[in-house]
């Protein structure tokens, strides 16, 4: 019986075989392709969220005003950064 491999292929040259081999390899490819779209998707998700809530949290620590403006996140890196300096 062929093994079946995510990368390469080996199977019998006879065309029923060789196709059916081919087939499923492409379709089990093919799903773990899109298994691990979805697993680095979902990772790079939870990174960015992680991210926004640290410059969120940075940005409840900085002095401005009104005190709830929302600030991107540039402006909120050049205000720590002015606000660590007058601190000095």
């Amino acid at each position: 019986m062929p093994e079946l491999s995510i990368v390469t292929s080996e199977c019998s040259l006879d065309p029923p075989n060789y196709f059916c081999t081919k087939y499923f390899d492409r379709r089990r490819c093919r799903r773990t392709s899109i298994l691990y779209r979805q697993a680095h998707a979902s990772r790079e998700r939870s990174r960015v969220e992680s991210f926004n809530r640290a410059f969120e949290q940075l940005r409840r620590l900085l002095p401005t005003l009104p005190p709830d403006k929302k600030l991107t996140k540039i402006e909120i890196l050049r205000l720590a950064i002015s606000y660590m300096t007058y601190l000095d």
